[in-house]
């Protein structure tokens, strides 16, 4: 209901009956009220009723109106009701004690009735401005905790830090380079060789908010390396950069594919010129290929805006489902991977996606997940693109609970036409050698 049409509740608490129907008669054309002639009367009531404010007498037979105010106070959810007093005890000591057990405001009998419904005007624009208030509040932890889950999923490791590398969140713990214990500088996790480099990047983001990206080596304890990339960029307040977010990814295997297509290119180069110009050429294409792509990541890099939200950071589409299957947000990522665009796929409901996959492989998905709770595992597809080639697709789809109902579903989809190429092509350089 709108705050601005809302009808607020009046309690009236007076052992006179001529007052009540006389403040009745000032306030019922705003206010719905409900009146009564003792405190005992009132507090059996008070829940069902829940008012918004309660006008009280003080001098009244068995409970007087401290006593009421006190018995309001101790119950939790009376609390936010404002008490205003109505009394013929003037004296300082008797509206010190008013105040005392905790009452909002004090009316001295007589009154001018202008200035009892003035007053009570006056709290009811405060009940209000604190309900508006719940309501923002309510919104925006409902907010925090939506991205703080997709933080903490997040298959990368998200760091938010100072200048000099204090950590501070991560969505993850993160060990030193011994490995040994888990560290709160991103510092004592980077190689010494790398320490510099990374600092200069901060150093610039504090500066002028350009984000970057940049890879680096780990030595483990077994001996074996892992490789890292990490994208840096600025967290602002006020349009003042105030720190920086790092986003890190194990690139460990793609590393050891890209390595492992070097090596085995050296091994098969004289064979490839011997036995077949077919080879070569396609060798070269490769070659060609993952050049043209660094230079393209180079030139991204380059290239790419200030920072956005960890959402549209990510390579992966990402996109939310009501519990009906209907689209209620993606991010960029999700349009680029399916050729299409976020307008269209939002004025489609997702029913964009039926034109490309499984739609009952995906239902099937849906109502798994739904009635189990859990994760689905990967699913594959096998999509045409524009160009008439082939696109192949990896999804996972999760539930979304906002601690009570289950409100909708969470995927994630993958292009990984490249990877399934890269292990093609190697393939077939194998197969060419034994051959």
């Amino acid at each position: 209901m709108d705050l601005q049409d809302k009808k607020y509740r009046i309690m009236i608490i007076d052992d006179n009956p001529s007052l009540l129907e006389l403040v009745s008669d000032i306030l019922e054309d705003e206010y719905e009220i409900s009146s009564f002639t003792s405190g005992e009367d009132a507090l059996a009531q008070i829940h069902e009723i829940k008012p918004h404010i309660v006008l009280l007498d003080i001098m009244m037979p068995g409970l007087d109106g401290y006593e009421v105010c006190r018995r309001i106070r101790k119950d939790e959810e009376l609390n936010d009701i404002k008490v205003l007093f109505l009394s013929a005890k003037a004296s300082l000591n008797d509206r010190l004690m008013g105040y005392e057990v905790k009452g909002d405001d004090y009316l001295i009998k007589p009154f001018e009735y202008a200035e009892l419904q003035a007053k009570v005007n006056v709290h009811i624009r405060l009940v209000k401005e604190e309900e508006q208030r719940k309501e923002f509040e309510e919104s925006l932890r409902t907010s925090e905790e939506k991205y703080r889950s997709l933080i903490e999923n997040s298959p990368d490791i998200i760091i938010h830090a100072d200048k000099k590398g204090h950590i501070l969140f991560l969505n993850r713990p993160i060990k030193n380079l011994q490995g040994n214990e888990e560290t709160s500088n991103i510092f004592d996790s980077i190689p010494s060789e790398f320490a510099d480099e990374v600092k200069s990047r901060i150093n610039v983001v504090f500066e002028n908010g350009e984000i970057s990206s940049y890879e680096f080596k780990v030595r483990n304890s077994d001996g074996s390396d892992s490789w890292f990339s990490t994208r840096v960029g600025p967290i602002k307040e006020n349009n003042q950069v105030v720190g920086v977010t790092l986003i890190r990814r194990d690139i460990t295997e793609l590393k050891k594919a890209e390595e492992e297509l070097r090596r085995h290119k050296d091994d098969l180069e004289d064979l490839v010129v011997e036995r077949t110009k077919d080879l070569k050429k396609t060798n070269d294409h490769l070659m060609k290929e993952i050049n043209e792509k660094q230079e393209a990541r180079k030139n991204l890099e380059k290239n790419e805006e200030k920072y956005r939200s960890i959402l549209e950071n990510i390579e992966e589409g990402y996109y939310e489902l009501d519990m009906e299957g209907n689209l209620k947000f993606m991010n960029d990522s999700l349009a680029k991977i399916l050729d299409t665009t976020k307008d269209e796929l939002l004025e489609k409901k997702f029913r964009l996606l039926e034109e490309k996959v499984d739609i009952e492989k995906l239902e099937k998905t849906l109502n798994y997940v739904a009635k189990s709770g859990k994760s689905s595992p990967v699913m594959k597809w096998e999509v045409p693109s524009p160009s008439g080639l082939q696109k192949y697709l990896e999804s996972s789809i999760s539930l979304i609970n906002d601690g009570q109902t289950n409100t909708g579903f969470r995927g994630i989809i993958r292009d990984v036409t490249e990877r399934l190429a890269h292990e093609k092509s190697l393939e077939g350089l194998f197969t060419h050698a034994v051959g």
